[in-house]
């Protein structure tokens, strides 16, 4: 996540090797990535639930998102356009996650509440920003696709073995 937040514009000029717009489109990125992911994040608790065969919480909360969703987007969107419409995607998933995850834990996991949240998206996410930011500011590539790309890929290898190492136990590795 941290590293299409950072290097959003140089990830779309990269794809598309347009400049231009990247430099137009990039400001959506952050929010689109950070919607989506907390969406992914929602994807094992949905699996939980579907396997006990409870499917109540996935129902009321996607009616419930809906009373934020759509005026959100209405809102939002007539007063700050495109960005708006990415801001309420991303604060729906966020707060969908954030509810989602206390109440299938509540239910099934039964993990202390501030430890689930610090494992699954408090510490990888705080790794995976901090780590990007210092690469992307010491690491100097020749600014073409190619040596672009490949610090993007240095920096996504590292944000991956550093959250592993700190995440993991080293022998549950083994």
């Amino acid at each position: 996540m941290g590293s299409m937040i950072i290097f959003a514009k140089e990830l779309i000029w990269i794809w598309t090797n347009d400049i231009s717009l990247a430099e137009q489109s990039y400001i959506y990125l952050p929010y689109i990535v950070v919607g989506s992911s907390f969406l992914a994040m929602q994807e094992m608790p949905f699996n939980i639930v579907i396997a006990n065969g409870f499917t109540k919480y996935n129902n009321i909360l996607g009616l419930s998102s809906l009373f934020i969703t759509l005026p959100g987007y209405w809102i939002l969107t007539k007063f700050y356009g495109g960005i708006g419409a990415a801001i309420t995607f991303s604060f729906v998933q966020f707060l969908m996650t954030i509810v989602y995850l206390y109440l299938v834990n509540r239910k099934f996991i039964k993990l202390p509440i501030i430890k689930l949240y610090a494992y699954s998206f408090i510490i990888p996410i705080s790794i995976s920003i901090v780590v990007t930011f210092l690469l992307n500011k010491y690491i100097e590539v020749d600014n073409t696709r190619l040596m672009t790309l490949f610090k993007i890929g240095i920096t996504i290898t590292t944000v991956i073995v550093i959250n592993t190492l700190v995440l993991i136990p080293l022998e549950d590795i083994k």
